[in-house]
């Protein structure tokens, strides 16, 4: 009885580890459609923004003499003035298919992510119309949870990661912070194009509907300024968050106790950041659903705390390569410091 148990055991162990792997792996591999889609997601936007400043100009010359008031609304970055008729007809050419080049891309992509398997916690916690359904659904497999959603959290942070630490090393916590944010922003505005996209119920997988949906500049105009105003509150709360890793976050007395141990100082700092990485993750989240007007979604505010679960290690180390978590030095150092003009 129980040398049968506890090979039951060992074999529930060996299996959950394996799936556990499996889903870190699969978390990865998802991780490269997902940044090329953010990317085709922001080429696309622009390529037919510049269609539309095109037509919109087109169309005023062929009523008459067009004022530069007239101009400055369809042109205000200066850049059509400049340019021939024929000039214009090729560029336009050249935008329209760079664009529905991006739009083939994005197709592709949706394809080969959604072929790489996500296990059914994930789709359970994701579909959870509650919160509390949701963190139900989440601790029936917190491992494979933060598993899956974590790697691609952390790929995608990666770029403003590393942008941070020359940045933090020039511009102090700032520098890190705006690194971070920005990153942030860019990476969340691609996304976000693609899920104001499917709000608005275009099929982000038919690439006749995307051509359409993406050529229609009323359409897209309301999809860019949801998906901004997401990325904006994201990136803000993604930016104090690094400000945040830069810190050690022990009450004093507690720092000054594990002064002589920086290992068990880290290790208790990391205690206290990981809490305080993932609220912020689940704030920006929701937050900036608010702010876009758009509703709360229980699944991706929980998948962006896992996601800074998962990450948070790594963006506190990256932060103090940067040089922002610097030890404060002890009373007796500050006692035996000597000015320049002492010594």
């Amino acid at each position: 009885g129980i040398l049968s148990k506890a090979k039951g055991a060992y074999e529930d162990l060996v299996q959950g580890v394996s799936e556990t792997g499996e889903n870190l792996v699969n978390s990865f591999q998802r991780v490269v459609p997902v940044l090329k889609q953010n990317l085709y997601s922001l080429n696309v936007a622009d390529m037919q923004d510049n269609v539309d400043k095109i037509d919109k100009f087109n169309a005023r010359i062929a009523q008459g003499p067009i004022t530069e008031e007239d101009l400055n609304k369809i042109d205000p970055t200066l850049w059509l003035r400049y340019i021939q008729k024929d000039e214009l007809v090729r560029l336009r050419d050249q935008f329209a298919k760079r664009a529905g080049a991006s739009i083939q891309g994005i197709v592709k992509n949706n394809a080969e992510r959604a072929a790489i398997p996500q296990p059914e916690s994930v789709q359970k916690v994701m579909a959870s119309p509650t919160f509390g359904a949701a963190f139900d659904a989440f601790m029936e497999h917190p491992v494979d949870f933060i598993a899956s959603v974590g790697p691609e959290s952390l790929v995608q942070s990666a770029p403003g990661l590393l942008a941070a630490i020359p940045a933090s090393a020039v511009g102090g916590v700032a520098g890190g912070m705006a690194a971070i944010g920005a990153n942030s922003f860019a990476s969340d505005y691609g996304s976000g194009i693609m899920e104001a996209l499917q709000e608005e119920g275009i099929q982000v997988n038919n690439a006749s509907a995307l051509q359409a949906a993406t050529s229609n500049p009323e359409l897209m105009s309301r999809v860019k300024d949801r998906a901004a105003k997401h990325a904006a509150v994201v990136a803000g709360f993604d930016a104090v968050s690094g400000g945040l890793a830069s810190k050690t976050m022990l009450p004093k007395a507690v720092a000054t106790k594990l002064a002589s141990r920086p290992v068990a100082t880290q290790a208790a700092n990391m205690a206290v950041q990981l809490p305080a990485q993932a609220a912020l993750g689940a704030a920006g989240e929701a937050g900036g659903a608010v702010a876009s007007g758009q509703e709360i979604k229980p699944g991706a505010v929980l998948a962006e705390a896992a996601g800074e679960l998962f990450g948070a290690p790594v963006e506190v180390g990256t932060m103090a390569m940067g040089g922002l978590s610097k030890p404060k030095p002890s009373i007796k150092d500050i006692g035996n410091a000597q000015t320049v003009d002492e010594a």
